[in-house]
């Protein structure tokens, strides 16, 4: 059976939801250090890899220069006539300071509007087909592992690359039932497994380390009481609406973004988002940016509040204010309320633990109690 756009009364055609596994280099020309994952074969890049030899050795030859012309161009002080050692340590301490979190890669993304960037991706060749629902680890090398679905369950595939110039891998499929969550550390180190039974193993972002993790539980193996987490709500929030004005730039269905500055709309509400101190701060701000856009169909949820009931279901429903579910109006002269109106029980709705809930007022509520239902009569 195939499910469908059309119901259950027109299950064909079958649209198939296949997916392909895509490199896109990510090279930081002024730090040409940094580790580049190599993605192998594939792609239009083999028609020109001497062009794009090319390409690099001019590259390579430009920074060189650069680097002797800065080299010959230094000076023992510094442009305000300061001691160049005080500058340098002044920096280093900078540094150090900044050190403490891990730096994003600037990527040069080109001209606006410029697909170029995108053009640079190309599918990889040799990873066969499967039920793949993320993607694990990429390292230095371009071997690469992915979480797919196999007959048992959970499964880790590795993909080790083979030596340069081939465009092979050496594919291994490793069963991992017991594993129900992985990720990667911020600078990409360290490969987290966490197992059914609460175990957390952290390995080494290598393809030999992740392959005996996979297949011996042990391997690894944290002491999970120890573990502490940090959380700088303020950080966070900055982060999310970054995030939430970056999707609202790459997604909305207008690119001129109904004519508005959208680089000066995020410069607007970010000092406001600095002044933050709960997240339901930060959703009135996350609506307002949005509603510069003048555009329906587009939402702020909520969030993760702040639960007293450490979101305890039970007791949330203990400490949920009552309601009569009756509209009552005040009435001076009767020196008490009047009952208006006893909502009535939406068959779709209104359902609690499988069962029907009614206005205490209502006929259904009393009846069981013996009383009949409430009514307000006009005292003589």
């Amino acid at each position: 059976d195939v499910s469908s756009p059309w119901g259950t009364r027109g299950p064909f055609p079958h649209f198939s939801k296949d997916s392909s596994l895509y490199g896109l280099p990510l090279i930081n020309y002024q730090d040409m250090d940094l580790p580049v994952g190599r993605f192998s074969g594939g792609g239009a890049m083999e028609v020109l890899g001497e062009t794009m030899a090319v390409l690099d050795k001019q590259v390579e030859e430009a920074l060189k220069e650069k680097a002797e012309s800065l080299k010959d161009t230094k000076n023992e002080t510094g442009s305000d006539g300061s001691d160049a050692t005080e500058a340098k340590d002044a920096k280093e301490e900078d540094d150090e300071e900044d050190s403490k979190f891990p730096k994003d890669l600037e990527i040069e993304f080109g001209p606006q509007k410029d697909l170029a960037f995108a053009r640079r991706a190309y599918r990889i060749a040799n990873v066969p087909k499967k039920r793949y629902i993320a993607i694990l680890s990429q390292t230095a090398d371009g071997s690469f592992a992915l979480v797919g679905k196999g007959s048992s369950g959970v499964e880790i595939d590795i993909f080790a690359a083979q030596d340069y110039p081939s465009d092979k891998f050496d594919a291994t499929s490793i069963s991992a039932s017991t594993v129900v969550a992985f990720d990667v550390s911020t600078d990409r180190d360290y490969v987290s497994l966490i197992r059914s039974d609460g175990s957390i193993q952290v390995v080494p972002n290598k393809i030999s380390s992740i392959m005996s993790a996979c297949r011996d539980p042990d391997v690894g193996v944290t002491n999970a009481d120890e573990i502490a987490l940090s959380v700088w709500p303020a950080l966070e929030y900055k982060q999310m609406y970054n995030d939430a004005w970056r999707m609202l730039r790459d997604y909305f269905y207008d690119v001129e973004m109904h004519q508005v500055d959208w680089q000066a709309i995020h410069e607007r509400y970010l000092p406001l988002v600095e002044r933050c101190r709960k997240r339901e701060d930060l959703d009135d701000i996350l609506a307002q940016m949005a509603a510069e856009l003048s555009a329906l169909h587009v939402f702020v949820y909520g969030g993760e509040y702040n639960s007293p009931f450490s979101d305890d279901s039970k007791l949330t429903d203990a400490h949920t204010p009552a309601s009569l579910g009756a509209t009552l109006q005040r009435n001076i002269e009767w020196k008490g309320y009047v009952v208006k109106e006893i909502a009535l029980r939406d068959p779709d709705f209104n359902l609690l633990e499988d069962q029907s809930v009614y206005s205490p007022l209502s006929d259904q509520a009393l009846r069981p109690s013996g009383q009949k239902g409430l009514q307000a009569l006009r005292p003589s």
